[in-house]
């Protein structure tokens, strides 16, 4: 800045700003530059490097008080917590002493938990009042009318103060270790990090998902089925704007994954973070799906195609979008067979045909179906687009399905 070689300058903030993001230590630079008085580059290169040469622009007076501002918002930040935890809250009074004691009880204790109450029509608001007077940490956001969970997640995307966001269904609850564990992992400089899941039933049954093939593979498209195992990097969310779309109530949480995804470049894995996800049995993935959450549905799996086929270096990564969008037909299949209107089901056959003909790499998909939906697979490669609609219109349920593809198989003697 004491230059007086304006291309001098110039070339010298690049040079800092350079350097400074090939730093692994950017916590102890940062602190030099405090140390020695520059507390405004310092904060400049904390929140947004590429602003820094806005700074050389500004006359003496305009530093001045600039740098009288960034020294109470890096003092602010000092206090911010390292983890937000977004918990959207409709009717679960049964199941939020469970859920806000495994937030209250973590290991890692700088966070912070905001309940967002989605206008519950029983006590919900109130316990999560009485249980916010025990604990400074817990704050509550009150919707006046019931507008959804996307809606609620995205009120407390803009409230959250925490360095990262996590998700965390009030019906569920975490491994007391789960925000220490990924924010170890996370080190201030990832995009994301991905933990484990395990789901329970109300009958006592337990199982871990875990995230070992993540590991192996060393690909973001491995995250894409792990929504609130996950933490979010808030900056990132900002700086995009990347919320969750309100007319979308199926699969928006994998949509919102998906966007993430197109501008996350760093990442990593907490094999030994939990979540404890609750498989209730009026949980959606139970229940029979209306007309209107199968389209919308269908329209955020389209949406998530469109998104990474128009991605070259997604594309040509065929391993990693095998497997991610071979598990996208499957839970379209799924979805479809969930839904009881047959005129519908007609529709929503169409729809699968189309979605199976955008997918670029299916050599993964077409040995799975070979193997579990031999009768499927069949009717798409031999584009009988006829008899798959037919098919998809007759069966009642995932189960008789399986019994046609049986038949199919002994038929076919596969």
């Amino acid at each position: 800045f004491k230059s007086k070689e304006e291309k001098t300058k110039i070339n010298c903030i690049q040079s800092i700003v350079n350097n400074y993001r090939k730093c692994i230590e950017k916590e102890a630079v940062l602190k030099r530059y405090i140390e020695s008085d520059k507390i405004d580059i310092a904060y400049i290169l904390k929140t947004n490097p590429d602003k820094l040469l806005e700074l050389y622009f500004k006359d003496d007076e305009a530093r001045v008080l600039f740098k009288l501002r960034a020294g109470m918002l890096m003092k602010n930040q000092k206090s911010l917590p390292k983890i937000s935890i977004i918990i959207p809250v409709y009717n679960t009074e049964k199941y939020l002493e469970r859920c806000l004691d495994s937030v209250c009880h973590q290991t890692l204790t700088d966070i912070e938990a905001i309940c967002v109450d989605d206008c519950s029509t029983d006590h919900s608001l109130e316990f999560l009042e009485n249980y916010a007077k025990k604990d400074s940490r817990i704050k509550i956001i009150k919707n006046n009318k019931n507008q959804g969970v996307s809606v609620a997640r995205n009120l407390g995307i803009d409230k959250a103060n925490g360095e990262y966001i996590a998700f965390l269904d009030s019906d569920d609850e975490l491994d007391i270790y789960f925000c220490e564990k990924l924010y170890e992992k996370a080190q201030s400089k990832e995009d994301a990090v991905l933990g484990n899941c395990i789901r329970k039933t109300e009958a006592g049954e337990e199982n871990v998902n875990t995230s070992k093939s993540v590991i192996e593979n060393n690909n973001l498209l491995y995250f894409c089925n792990y929504f609130t195992t996950i933490i979010y990097k808030r900056d990132l969310l900002s700086k995009f704007n990347i919320k969750f779309m309100p007319s979308i109530t199926l699969a928006e949480d994998l949509l919102f994954i998906n966007e993430f995804l197109m501008y996350a470049r760093t990442f990593n894995f907490a094999n030994d973070a939990y979540y404890i996800y609750h498989r209730r049995l009026d949980s959606t993935d139970c229940a029979i799906l209306s007309d209107e959450k199968v389209d919308s549905g269908f329209f955020a799996f389209n949406k998530m195609l469109d998104n990474f086929n128009s991605i070259p270096e997604i594309v040509a990564n065929k391993k990693g979008y095998e497997y991610y969008f071979s598990n996208m037909f499957v839970n379209c299949l799924n979805m479809t067979l969930k839904n009881n209107n047959k005129e519908k089901r007609k529709d929503f056959a169409e729809s699968l045909i189309k979605f199976y003909d955008k997918i670029i790499h299916k050599d993964a998909l077409i040995e799975e179906l070979k193997e579990k939906q031999p009768i499927v697979e069949c009717y798409l490669r031999n584009h009988e687009d006829k008899k798959f609609i037919d098919l998809m219109v007759s069966v009642n349920s995932r189960q008789e399905l399986i019994v046609k593809n049986l038949r199919f198989k002994v038929t076919k003697g596969i």
